[in-house]
Parts: C-alpha cells; structure tokens; sequence
C-alpha cells in the first residue's frame, strides 16, 4: 500500500459496506473527529496533539494511499477537540458489500494543504460537491449571525430575517439554526439551478416543536399560492406528517415525524413529479404523484423555514443540513446518507501504526497488530 510522499502519520479508515445497498459515486462521507469518533468510538484526538489549529495540515487519500481527494472542514474545535470533514470525488465509488478504504493524514510539518483541503466557500471545499448539488447549507453562522454560507460553486447563500433570526444552536452535526414559529427565515437569492423542473431533491435534519393546526415550511421555492409555480417541503402540525408540494399537487408521507427529536427528512422526485419521501433513511408511504416539475417557473427567492415572499409558515424547531439537488436520489444514497450524519458508516481501523481489527462488527473486540503484518 502507497504511503503520500513526506507525510509522517496516518489514519485508515474504512466505510462500512454492509450500510452501502448499491455502489455509490461521488457520495460526500463525514470523518467526525473527536475522542469518540466513528461507529466504533475511537479517541483520534491525536490529530490536534499534532497540528492544533492548523485544519488545512491534513489530507485525505482514496484506499491507494497517495491519491488525494477534496476535504470540506465544516468544523474545527481544536480547544474541544472535535472536527466534522466532508470528503468526496468524482470518480470515487464507494462498494455496496465490501469495505471503502481511506486514509486521513496528518502533519504538522507540511505546507497547508489548500489545493485538496478548504472551509465551506474555498475552492477545495466546493469541489466536494458533485455539480448536481444546487445547495448544500451546513447551518452555521457564516460570516456573521446574519448570514449562513452555501458549500456549492453555486454560492447560493442565505440571509436572515435579521441577526440571530434563527439563532445558531447545537446540531446534529456541527451547528444548526433555531426557528422560533413566528417570523425567522433563511432567505436565498433566486438562481434558475434551483428550478429542478427535470427531478430533485431536499434533504434536511429536523427537530421539530411545531404546534398543532400549524404548517412549517422547511424549504419553500414557490409563487404565493402555496406550491404553486415551484416545490415547497413542509412540516405538518395537524398530522406531524411531511408534505411535498410541486406546482400546486401535494405528496403526504404515512409516518408521523416525532417532535423535539432530530430527524432526517427527504423528498425526492423525478421529471415526472413522481415523489418519494424518506423519513430517517426509509421510504414513509407508497411513493406517489404530486405534480409534473417541468413547469416550475418562479423566480421568488428560495426560503428556509419559512413561506417564500411571506412570513405566515414558519418553522418552529431547529434545522441542520440542508440539501438541494437537481437528479433524484437513490434509496442507497439516502439510507448512506442518514448513517453518515449519524456517524455510523464509517471505523477507524489503524491509528498511528496499530492497527484494530475488527471481530464481528465494528463494535466488537479488537486485536492489535503492529505495521507491517
């Protein structure tokens, strides 16, 4: 196995094939770095032992040691100890049955690393997402407590109602805004790649505390009447249900979403509007038809927890993670997906030398090998 030239430590890291149920491409994977990371709970702190604060000294590689591929730092904790990476390329598949190999390197010595490694918004991070992905928002306050920052080239950024209108809370992964049902929104110029009028898809964490007989828009690109002229993806007080609404027909899921837990919602639909909702990486209902996309037309800004040129659907709860993109999703990438944010898709197998192999289940026990063997 290839060592990346001058790099003194690494970590493997394997993705766990078993949760892959067919191959995926250019499928973003989250490295959680932290003293319990990955699905077997390993301390990997020893990557802020070696270069502090210094996020753009590592690299990571595909299973052949010394290709690298592009590295989102969404979060870098070095007082704390705890960092969320996002790693993707384009023609990196990641197997269904057999386990993915990586290899996180890291390196006090080396010159920053900016060509493969980047914040939300720099070239290397924005070469994570495939040209598909319209929006991603990670949810953080960027720069400031009045705007949230898009990872895409797209630079599809938002902007509050006002600072701190939501408020930055405590996520699922990393940071999250906190809508307070009244008038807190995310507001997004409007750009033609958000039309979707040939099949999309809009992912986001929820932690709903919604009301009864109250609707909460979590993402809404739509004209006045609701849905209509373009998509909105609701929140259901009366059912605690999920809606999608294109162009005026409405797709309802079967399965209640919980209040006050997090929860991973999508809606995903392709050129002939033919909807399927997922609730925490599994299809909720029989998918059905809600209505043809291609004449979506509206040029209204695209909204986040709130009605689209209007404040009477807020969101009231918190919400992380917000994805758009222009293909429809596969239930493989979606089930992927809900594990990889969970930190469940991926173990850490050798740390600086030793390897842990796993007996069983990456949880189980581990047996320490020196290099080499």
């Amino acid at each position: 196995m290839g060592w990346l030239s001058t790099w003194q430590n690494r970590i493997e890291i394997a993705i766990n094939g078993s949760l892959i149920d067919s191959a995926l491409t250019h499928f973003p994977v989250m490295i959680r770095l932290s003293g319990q990371a990955g699905a077997n709970k390993q301390d990997v702190t020893r990557v802020f032992d070696e270069v502090g604060a210094e996020d753009l000294k590592i690299a990571v590689t595909k299973s052949d040691g010394t290709t690298q591929i592009y590295v989102e730092v969404e979060k870098w904790d070095n007082t704390n100890e705890e960092a969320i990476l996002w790693v993707s390329n384009s023609d990196w598949v990641i197997a269904s049955g057999t386990d993915t190999t990586l290899y996180l390197y890291y390196d006090a010595d080396q010159n920053d690393n900016t060509t493969y490694v980047g914040v939300p918004g720099s070239a290397a991070g924005e070469a994570v997402w495939a040209a598909s992905w319209v929006m991603v928002q990670h949810m953080n306050d960027d720069p400031d407590t009045s705007h949230t920052v898009d990872s895409t080239s797209n630079d599809a950024d938002g902007t509050k109602a006002a600072a701190n209108e939501p408020i930055e809370v405590t996520g699922l992964v990393g940071e999250a805004q906190d809508f307070d049902g009244v008038d807190d929104y995310i507001e997004v110029a409007h750009d033609a790649s958000q039309l979707l009028t040939t099949g999309g898809s809009i992912e986001a964490w929820i932690k709903p505390e919604q009301p009864e007989m109250t609707w909460g828009f979590i993402v809404d690109k739509s004209t006045d009447t609701i849905g209509g002229g373009g998509y909105v993806f609701l929140y259901d007080g009366w059912t605690g249900q999920l809606q999608c609404i294109l162009n005026g027909g409405a797709f309802i899921n079967s399965a209640d979403v919980p209040r006050s837990m997090w929860c991973y919602v999508v809606a995903t639909w392709d050129n002939t509007g033919h909807v399927t909702i997922y609730v925490n990486g599994s299809p909720s209902g029989t998918p059905g038809i809600s209505a043809d996309p291609t004449g979506i037309t509206t040029t209204n800004a695209l909204r986040i927890g709130n009605r689209s040129g209007a404040t009477d659907r807020t969101f009231d709860g918190a919400i992380d993670e917000v994805r758009i993109s222009n293909t429809e999703l596969s239930a493989a990438f979606v089930k992927a997906s809900y594990n990889a944010c969970f930190d469940n898709l991926i173990f850490f197998k050798i740390i600086d030398g030793v390897r842990l192999k796993v007996l069983a289940t990456s949880k189980a026990r581990m047996k320490v090998i020196p290099r080499g063997e």
